[in-house]
């Protein structure tokens, strides 16, 4: 392994030794780059097919989904990576959570469900780190409110006219098309983008001295 680039001062204990992020998504890849971290992609595969009936809230039913992909990477692991992240993000509004739309009728449904609300964007991460005892666990949960303008049917046709939209959990691409049917938000940015990197750090720093 390379001599990691970062310049966070926790991080400087990961030069030489193997970090895994559990991902495939982009904009996770993107921000992890960031943080100058030399590190491997390993994907779980999970199938995040989980009942959502059997949890009480949809913030514990992403908890568990993001637990199992992390249980996962560290079986094929093989036991020789140092620290081993992975993260899951939902979109939940008034209870319920809202994935990728199965057509553009859906998608119009969806759209129009959360024209006006507050949408919570949760994501959880889940890390595995080695120590000298073995790997310890930690695990943690964050939650940014974005606030939707109210919109009528002709925005949401001009917005899923952009091509947009389809492949987004609840039909959103806040970070590009979707931009102008977002009032605010309250939270972490990073959050949306799929990796609470500044929360992710504040927790990992705290046990970065255990990690062989």
């Amino acid at each position: 392994m390379t001599k990691s680039n970062t310049m966070y001062p926790a991080f400087q204990v990961l030069s030489g030794k193997r970090v895994i992020l559990g991902s495939t998504s982009s904009s996770r890849i993107s921000i992890f780059t960031q943080l100058g971290l030399d590190y491997e992609l390993l994907s779980s595969n999970f199938e995040e097919d989980y009942d959502k009936a059997a949890f009480k809230t949809p913030l514990a039913y992403c908890a568990a989904t993001c637990a199992k992909k992390a249980e996962i990477v560290l079986e094929m692991s093989s036991g020789t990576a140092s620290l081993i992240v992975c993260a899951d993000t939902i979109i939940s509004c008034n209870g319920v959570i809202y994935e990728k739309p199965m057509d553009r009728a859906d998608a119009v449904r969806i759209l129009s469900e959360l024209g006006g609300n507050t949408i919570e964007v949760i994501t959880a991460v889940s890390f595995y780190y080695r120590t000298a005892a073995g790997y310890q666990h930690c695990a943690f949960e964050d939650v940014t409110l974005m606030h939707m303008l109210p919109y009528d049917d002709k925005m949401i046709a001009a917005y899923l006219d952009t091509g947009e939209g389809m492949s987004y959990s609840g039909a959103l691409s806040y970070q590009g098309a979707g931009f102008l049917l977002v009032k605010g938000i309250n939270g972490c940015f990073y959050n949306l983008r799929g990796f609470p990197a500044p929360r992710f750090y504040q927790e990992y720093a705290k046990i970065a001295h255990l990690i062989v």
